[in-house]
């Protein structure tokens, strides 16, 4: 931990999905208390972190419920992420939010940015303001597990791993590189995540010569959606 804390670059994001209860029930028996044990730990050491909260149909109360964000503040915990669900595998969209409920989301977040002292941020949603989709380096990657640098969490595909390359030749990389050049086609209307909605243009960049040899995720459909 102090190590962690003598790099100021670096901030710790615990990923939640509510309670102890709603944790376990969509990430494993016993990961809300493991969660639990790294956020003292954090704060014992003055180290400053945030959360990442999935919000889906089923726990979007909880999660923006004050109650239950005061009990993190009082953790320590002073950045939070509101993460609309985004399925990565086909047959889960039952989980994702809702016009009213993205609506709803959005308007909490707003109101919780001014009212508290913490930084709340809700993605995709908040990308809007910023020009739309910021996947493929416009704003950010993803780093997966083994090294793999992939668009973002929802878009599972690369080209370049950070085991083999520096980061900044992996930003480079043909398939971010296209993904970038036509951010045009990144547009999503209902308020969703662009390269979900365009999930079958990114699958194709794969297969294109001139984009590069792109590897699918090896991850499965059910470590996705933990994302």
């Amino acid at each position: 931990m102090n190590r962690i804390r003598g790099q100021r670059n670096i901030v710790p994001v615990i990923s939640l999905e509510g309670y102890a209860a709603e944790t376990d029930a969509r990430r494993g028996d016993g990961v809300a208390g493991r969660a639990l044990a790294a956020i003292a730990r954090m704060r014992r050491a003055g180290v400053f972190f945030g959360t990442s909260l999935t919000v889906t149909r089923l726990n979007i109360d909880t999660v923006l419920d004050e109650q239950y964000l005061d009990g993190l503040m009082g953790l320590g915990c002073r950045l939070f992420f509101f993460v609309e669900y985004v399925p990565v595998r086909e047959g889960t969209e039952s989980l994702v939010l809702d016009g009213g409920q993205r609506a709803r989301l959005a308007a909490a977040v707003a109101s919780l940015q001014k009212r508290l002292p913490g930084l709340f941020i809700a993605f995709p949603g908040d990308e809007e303001a910023f020009g739309g989709c910021l996947a493929a380096g416009r704003g950010f990657i993803h780093i997966s597990p083994s090294g793999r640098v992939e668009p973002c969490p929802f878009a599972p595909y690369s080209d370049a791993s950070v085991r083999d390359t520096p980061l900044r030749g992996a930003l480079a990389s043909p398939l971010l590189a296209a993904i970038r050049d036509n951010h045009d086609r990144l547009t999503e209307t209902s308020g969703g995540c662009a390269l979900w909605s365009q999930r079958e243009w990114v699958r194709s960049l794969i297969a294109n010569p001139e984009g590069g040899h792109c590897r699918d995720g090896e991850l499965n459909g059910s470590d996705r959606d933990l994302l």
